[in-house]
């Protein structure tokens, strides 16, 4: 089945390795004594591992992967806004990072960032992800590196891809942002941007707010936190839960014409992973990830806990 529409593809492939330095770190399973584990959806490696029957519940995670633009010099070239940042006593003296909102693709019934306050809204976590950092080779290796380049190694672990590996090269959690969408924007979307320094000040522009964002490292204790709490999604809520986002993704309650095309091409994906007389939490989960990813670019990273 087509798409019900086709998300923008001007994001440069250097993106791609933002993703992939994301996606190494929560490959690490630190909480396996606890039965907790923060992954991104594959494509169902674990499942044929019989991975999908242990998980119980998991917690629901939102990415949107950004490679921003620096100068060395806000000043001069982003004046106005250096001067609200200067109100605010953000210190830019060592530089700026940006990025622009993406523009609505055709056909698309709301704006990627109109979605993300709207997922926001409904007590989701969804975050902006950018690097804080201009360093190419840390971004393309991962982590701060050793004497000779090589990353840092934190740790033994195993990997199901194309084969097993009982070592991998982790990058740190050092130098990445994490950015809530916060507020709403007056259209088009791409006339607005986040800017932030290495110390996390962050503000949204044109109309300059200051914006509250958060490291890695608290974005990860939270997730853990709600784990703990078992506030996440399970067996007898996935369908409710999956409804809820696919609602949001075809644009809200009025569009329910669009909700049934969204649907539909949940439903495509689902039947392809959906085992019978098999648990279908996580099955489910990952159609949800792969529409979310081919409507929106959000990524779906879950907390999961195990029997």
């Amino acid at each position: 089945m087509t798409a019900p529409w086709k998300i923008p593809e001007d994001a440069p492939v250097i993106e791609q390795s933002i993703h992939d330095y994301v996606v190494s770190i929560f490959r690490i399973p630190p909480y396996a004594s606890r039965k907790l584990q923060i992954v991104p959806i594959s494509p169902g490696a674990e499942a044929k591992r019989g991975w999908d029957a242990a998980i119980v519940e998991a917690i629901p995670l939102y990415f949107q992967y950004k490679l921003p633009e620096f100068t060395s010099r806000p000043k001069s070239s982003q004046s106005q806004i250096w001067s609200h940042r200067s109100l605010w006593k953000f210190d830019d003296t060592g530089g700026l990072f940006y990025f622009n909102l993406r523009a609505k693709a055709k056909g698309e019934p709301r704006s990627q960032h109109e979605l993300l306050v709207a997922m926001e809204a409904k007590g989701e976590r969804v975050y902006y992800v950018a690097p804080t950092f201009i360093d190419q080779e840390r971004l393309q290796y991962g982590g701060a590196l050793m004497p000779g380049g090589v990353p840092w190694i934190l740790g033994h672990v195993t990997i199901s891809h194309f084969e097993l590996l009982e070592r991998i090269n982790v990058p740190q959690m050092m130098g990445l942002i994490c950015i809530p969408p916060y507020m709403d924007v007056n259209a088009p979307p791409e006339d607005h941007r986040f800017c932030f320094n290495c110390y996390g000040e962050v503000s949204l522009h044109s109309d300059p707010v200051l914006v509250e964002a958060k490291s890695i490292y608290e974005v990860v204790n939270e997730q853990i936190r709600l784990a703990d709490s078992r506030q996440g999604i399970t067996e007898e809520t996935v369908d409710s839960y999956v409804s809820k986002i696919l609602m949001l993704v075809a644009g809200g309650d009025q569009e329910q014409q669009v909700f049934g095309k969204v649907r539909a091409y949940y439903e495509e994906s689902i039947n392809k992973l959906i085992t019978p007389g098999g648990r279908s939490l996580m099955p489910k989960l990952r159609a949800l990830a792969k529409v979310v990813n081919r409507l929106t670019d959000l990524e779906l990273m879950l907390t999961l806990r195990k029997q």
